[in-house]
């Protein structure tokens, strides 16, 4: 049985590079004046809450995610532009930590 070949720009790995995920809709539509921006989510059940610590997250909190995934299925469309299923098989979360403000370093945060 022969491994599926992975291609994967030439620069990831250590040097990975994050990319804003955000697209706006194509068309404008009743619930949406075309301005607003819409990223791919992933919905996780309470065992996998849990497991990953994400139990007692709150609404809006950033965090950065690592995961390791495999391909479950590319469709070369031409009227779609193509797309990719992704499977998350393990994956890790960590909060962003908040910057602080030259005042905070200056005086502390008092």
């Amino acid at each position: 049985m022969f491994a599926p070949l992975c291609k994967v720009k030439p620069d990831a790995g250590a040097n990975m590079n994050m990319t804003n995920m955000g697209r706006k809709l194509d068309e404008p539509t009743a619930t949406n004046d075309g301005d607003e921006i819409y990223y791919p989510s992933l919905y996780l059940d309470q065992k996998q809450m849990k497991a990953l610590g994400l139990s007692r997250t709150e609404v809006g909190c950033k965090m950065q995610m690592i995961a390791q995934v495999r391909v479950r299925s590319i469709s070369d469309s031409a009227r779609a532009g193509g797309s990719i299923d992704i499977e998350i098989l393990e994956a890790a979360f960590q909060e962003i930590p908040k910057k602080k403000d030259r005042a905070s370093i200056l005086y502390g945060d008092d």
